[in-house]
């Protein structure tokens, strides 16, 4: 079967052109989405290739032909001609992790064992260059004031701002309460995402975890102590959570309550389908068995992880308001009310393989598969008219990977 310059792309090749000339042989890397854009996506490889491109610069003195040669690797960031610059902006490398990186697939390592001298609570703080925040979440919950022990693990993806340093602090001011992984290598910048699954849960040895990014802080003193007593006192609900304060940090907007009185019709699984109405930091979970927890490279990881919990147990609320998530120009989700073809540009990819994740946890489920096909077709139809063919092709490049 002749191989097309979307089999190319999808492959992730390199391909380059060679002078024909063999005092040249010149050699000039391709951009191959950027040629689906020109040509089409069905253009064969090579001999439909054969005559498109000349030597620019022959030093055989004579130009000859140049002719197509591909090679391993990727070819993502060579420059060519193109309709729309926006359509050469949108690659699978916004998604898929380089060399070395933790790619996709399910949670496989040893999870630490709940303890036996009565830690209920493991909370996990995700952060990056975030030394403007990290002291007042750190602060807030080692302050809780709970009945029990509690453990805090913070997970540092190499920051350059002091977050490090203020991080280490707190792990020496806490002893046997905070402990810390530091990376040596920003793992973000190398296409690596679910951080709180693939560094964090492993070592959590609460009976309950809960997740405060660096970022986002508590406002409650008694947060830690209301959302484990409403778990032990209901043990239907695989999770619990409440309403949070959304506050932006440059005061561009006021201070509003997420989720509003009266705006969720239902607490259930199948709403929280359609919208995910559980803030990241107001959720308690109940410690399961996570052999098909996901930990491909995708996001929101928040709402795939109340999603996962909720498969196995009721959704509990309690409507006081005892945490702040905050809006800031660092943050992932900054784009996403503002600018949505940046927001694309930037996740669209993650958020598409997190809906194709979900649609794996009910298999057996038609009603609520069709829920989330349906998010998948409005999500998939709008970046392809964002980026036309190569959002098309990048779609079905991280779905294949």
């Amino acid at each position: 079967m002749t191989k097309t310059l979307a089999d190319t792309f999808a492959a992730r090749e390199t391909v380059y052109v060679n002078c024909g000339h063999a005092m040249c042989c010149k050699s000039t890397r391709l951009d191959i989405p950027a040629l689906i854009d020109w040509l089409g996506p069905d253009r064969s490889m090579h001999s439909d290739l054969v005559g498109l491109f000349a030597c620019s610069d022959c030093k055989g003195g004579t130009p000859r032909p140049a002719v197509p040669l591909s090679m391993g690797g990727s070819s993502l960031n060579a420059s060519a001609h193109t309709d729309q610059e926006r359509f050469r902006t949108f690659t699978p490398s916004h998604y898929l992790p380089k060399e070395n990186a933790t790619k996709q697939g399910h949670l496989d390592m040893p999870l630490a064992e709940p303890a036996n001298n009565g830690l209920r609570v493991s909370v996990l703080c995700q952060t990056f260059n975030h030394a403007s925040f990290i002291d007042q979440a750190l602060s807030s919950i080692v302050m809780q004031k709970t009945t029990f022990p509690f453990e805090v693990i913070v997970h540092d993806d190499a920051s350059t701002d002091g977050t490090t340093d203020i991080v280490r602090a707190y792990v020496a001011k806490y002893p046997g309460m905070v402990s810390a992984v530091i990376q040596k290598t920003n793992l973000y910048s190398f296409g690596v995402r679910g951080m709180v699954a693939k560094f964090l849960l492993p070592l959590a040895r609460g009976r309950y975890w809960i997740v405060c990014d660096g970022d986002d802080y508590f406002t409650d003193e008694h947060k830690l102590e209301k959302q484990v007593r409403f778990l032990d006192e209901r043990p239907e609900c695989s999770v619990c959570f409440h309403p949070v304060q959304f506050r932006f940090d440059d005061d561009s907007e006021p201070a509003s309550q997420y989720p509003q009185d009266g705006s969720v019709a239902r607490f259930d699984l199948e709403t929280l389908l359609s919208q995910n109405f559980i803030p990241a930091n107001s959720a308690m979970f109940r410690r399961r068995s996570y052999r098909n927890l996901s930990v491909s490279n995708m996001l929101p990881n928040d709402w795939y992880l109340s999603l996962f919990h909720a498969l196995y147990g009721k959704i509990g609320f309690i409507p006081e308001v005892m945490a702040a998530y905050r809006r800031h120009s660092g943050g992932i989700w900054w784009q996403g009310s503002r600018d949505r073809y940046a927001h694309l540009r930037a996740h669209g990819l993650c958020i598409v393989v997190m809906l194709h994740e979900v649609l794996k946890l009910c298999p057996d489920h038609p009603s609520r598969q069709q829920i989330i096909k349906d998010q998948i077709n409005a999500l998939e139809k709008e970046i392809v008219a964002f980026f036309g063919i190569r959002g098309r092709l990048c779609i079905d490049a991280v779905l294949r990977w």
